[in-house]
Order: structure tokens, then sequence, then C-alpha cells
């Protein structure tokens, strides 16, 4: 909807009745010439004549947009007592060639008074420029308006903080008391099923809406603008296009205020496995993408990271960056701290988690073509990892195997037995390799014998 606006310009009876701007600036000249001479007296009634000389004339309408069926309001002030002033309005796009003009007198006080021009409906959509003459004294006036069969609430709701969420409405209807249109909804009521754009901050797109059966149209937005109040061409603006039907286009707006929020961390965690980078998280109570969130481990800064769209920040500390305090397998509790510094559009907020390192995996295999000779003791066991252990850490114990002594139940297979690599890591048996006994090799050596002829042998 257009603003109202007037123009005027100058009144014509300086001494002498000068009427352009060359006589005016040789009237001016003279009176600086007699300055010289009448002193600062003269010069204050010339200036009290040019004060009146460009008094102003002006030319209004009671409303910026007009409906069909509505009449059209004129007042104005500033015109001649009694002169007859020429009211013309010109339509963009034209309807009309020439326009419409109509006529009315000043009265005692220069005010004028019109109501003779009445809308109708193939004025929907046209822009009006009213200009008004007084002829006689050639004052002119100038001011705008338009036609619509249309309305439009304005938007709701006017204020937010900083990083909620949304929705904002408004509601278009149809206005005016012209029944011509038979395919709109009638006057005062509800139009549905059309499309309402919401934009702030100078044309920022804030979405769009279709109307419901009530004629509201809505959009849900996450509030990312600083804060401040956003008004003049910032103002959160909604507006409908127009159609065929024929609805009008519209447009309302509203002064917009974006408050701090105060914020908050939660869900503060870390978490890792032994040897690798770990992965720490927080995530604040401003859904908003870009927000930095500082993070310590056990009181030692080790870096920072942005937040997602979700208000989430995460971030991956190298193993070597973790402090050693915290760096083995365990649950090192309150040991992850994070923070967000306060700005004009946000408090500060600070909480703190638990870091949980999960100890390593590593697989054991047996060498292969371990055994012993039946009847001897078992061997210390030889297996190969399936890393390094890193430094700090080593194995104790040693692998053991089933239980059993022959070589009719060999091969035995290997167990983990008391093998350890300490809390860091976690031990698995690996491979098929077993554990065999061997039989033992026996000598018979024969003791020399004899016996005598039909006797038995001897043992």
């Amino acid at each position: 909807m257009r603003t109202n606006q007037h123009f005027s310009v100058a009144r014509t009876f300086l001494p002498g009745y000068i009427n352009n701007t060359t006589s005016i600036y040789s009237y001016m000249n003279t009176v600086l010439l007699k300055l010289k001479r009448h002193g600062l007296a003269f010069l204050v009634t010339q200036l009290f004549l040019v004060t009146l000389a460009f008094g102003q004339a002006t030319v209004t309408t009671d409303k910026a947009d007009y409906a069909p069926g509505e009449v059209l309001v004129i007042t104005g002030s500033g015109w001649d007592p009694g002169e007859v002033v020429k009211l013309n309005i010109l339509e963009t796009p034209t309807l009309c060639p020439n326009g419409h003009n109509l006529y009315d007198t000043a009265d005692e006080n220069g005010n004028i008074f019109n109501n003779a021009f009445v809308f109708n409906i193939r004025h929907v959509g046209i822009t009006f420029t009213l200009t008004a003459t007084g002829l006689s004294s050639g004052l002119t006036a100038q001011t705008t308006f338009t036609d619509a069969n249309t309305a439009l609430s304005n938007p709701t709701p006017t204020t937010a903080v900083y990083g909620s969420t949304i929705t904002i409405s408004s509601t278009l209807t149809q206005q005016g008391n012209d029944n011509s249109c038979v395919a709109c909804v009638g006057p005062g009521n509800p139009i549905p099923g059309k499309t309402l754009v919401f934009t702030i901050n100078n044309g920022t797109s804030w979405g769009s809406g279709i109307t419901n059966s009530s004629g509201v149209g809505s959009t849900t937005v996450t509030v990312t603008l600083p804060v401040g109040t956003y008004n003049g061409n910032d103002r959160l603006r909604v507006s409908f296009a127009g159609d065929a039907t024929p609805y009008a286009s519209q447009l309302a707006q509203a002064t917009f205020e974006v408050t701090p929020a105060t914020t908050s961390l939660s869900a503060v965690s870390g978490s890792g496995v032994y040897g690798n980078a770990a992965t720490l998280t927080a995530t604040s109570s401003l859904a908003i993408a870009g927000i930095s969130v500082s993070f310590s481990l056990d009181g030692t800064a080790v870096g920072s990271a942005l937040t997602n769209a979700s208000g989430v920040a995460t971030l991956s500390v190298p193993f070597t960056s973790i402090p050693a305090t915290v760096r083995n397998a365990g649950t090192h509790t309150n040991e992850v701290q994070a923070s967000i510094a306060a700005t004009g559009n946000y408090s500060a907020a600070s909480a703190q988690g638990n870091l949980a390192i999960t100890a390593r995996a590593i697989t054991v295999t047996p060498n292969a073509g371990q055994s012993k000779i039946y009847g001897s003791l078992d061997p210390a066991f030889t297996f190969t990892g399936s890393e390094a252990l890193l430094p700090g850490n080593s194995y104790t114990g040693a692998l053991g195997r089933v239980a059993g002594e022959t070589v009719l139940g060999s091969p035995y297979a290997f167990t983990l037995g008391t093998l350890s690599a300490g809390i860091n890591y976690t031990l698995s048996l690996g491979g098929t390799n077993t554990f065999a006994i061997n039989p033992l090799t026996v000598t018979v050596t024969a003791h020399a014998k004899s016996k005598t002829y039909g006797s038995v042998d001897p043992p």
C-alpha cells in the first residue's frame, strides 16, 4: 500500500506579483540594495513577505488505498478563498485517456472538499495521480493513491528472540462493497489458496505460505538476523502479487525487533578409541549454524568448532593433543569443558561432560609350529600382535592352551591364558594354529638270554 504524499508550490503574491524565478532574483537584489539604506527593519519586513510567498497549497485523500465501491474523499488547504480548483485524476495503467476531471471552490479559509469520485471493479490494480490546480492563483498540489479489492493484515509477530523459531502469518481478505466480480469470495471474506511472500531486511526471504480457508498464510523461520530493530526498508513485509480473478496485489509491513538470546549448552561429551582422535560434542540451545564453541580437556584448551544448523558443535582432537591425564582408556568424569563467548546476539554459556576412551582392540595370533615332545613341559608360547603397542604399553602374562598331555589328544587349541596388554587394549585370539604333542621316541635294547632245549623262554 502506498504512503500518501502531497506536494505544494509557492504562492505568487510577492510585492509586484513576481511570478517567475528571474523576477524573484531581481527582487532579492533590490532588497539587498535597500537593506543598505533602511537597515534591519526593512530586512525583517521583506523576509516576512518572502515567507508568505512560499506558503503551501495542499491536496490529500482520506486513504492511500481504496476498494471497488468506495468513495474517494479529497481535501486540501492553502488555496485562494473563492477560487475554483481543478482536480485532475490520471490512471496508471490508463483506462480513461483524459483522466477524470472534478472541480471544487475553495471556501473563505482556502479549503477544498470533494467526494464525487466512486471506484469500480475496473479500477482494481490502478495507481491514480491526483493533481489539483488553482484556476486563479495558479497554485498546484499533487498526491497519489491506489485501488485494490484486497487487504492484507500486518504480519505478526513483530518481535522474536535471536535464534528462536517462529511462525509469521498474515490474513488476506477481499475488501470494498462492489459485488460485480463473480469469481471473488465477496467483500469482507477471507481469500484462500493464494501465495503470500514474506521478506525482511530489504529483501531477505523468509519464505512463503498458501492462505488457508481463513485467508491466513504463514511461514516458519529461525531468526538469524542480528539483534536490532528493523524498520524503514528493512521492515518485515508480506506481499500478494495479485491474479486474474481479479484480486489486486497488496503489501503490508511492520517494524520487527530481534532481541538477544540467553544461551545454554547441553549434551557435552567426548569419546574415542585409545590411540585415535577423540570426538568432542556440545549442543547449543540456539539451533543456528556458525556459533563458535570452545573445548578443553582437563582444563587444557584443545580447539573450537562451529555449530551446525541444529546447534551442534563437533571437534576432533588428535590423540597426541589429548592431555596424558585423560588419554588412557576409561571414563573421565566432567573432563570435557565447552563454552560460548557472549556477543551482541546471545549470552555466554558453559557446561561440562564426560570423556569416554575405549580400549583399543588387538588380535593376537599364536605362531605356527609350536609343539613339545610327549612328557616334557610346555614351552613359552609365542605370538604376533595385529599391531605394535603404543609407547608406554607392554604385554604381561602368557598365552595358554587347552588342557591335555596325550599324543592322541593332540593338537590342542591355544587360549589367551593370562596374556594382557593393560587397560588400553582388549585382546582377542586369531588364527587357527594349534599346539602339538609329538610322540616320545624310545630305543629298546634286548638283554642277552639263553635256555636249554625244551625249556620255557626266560623272561
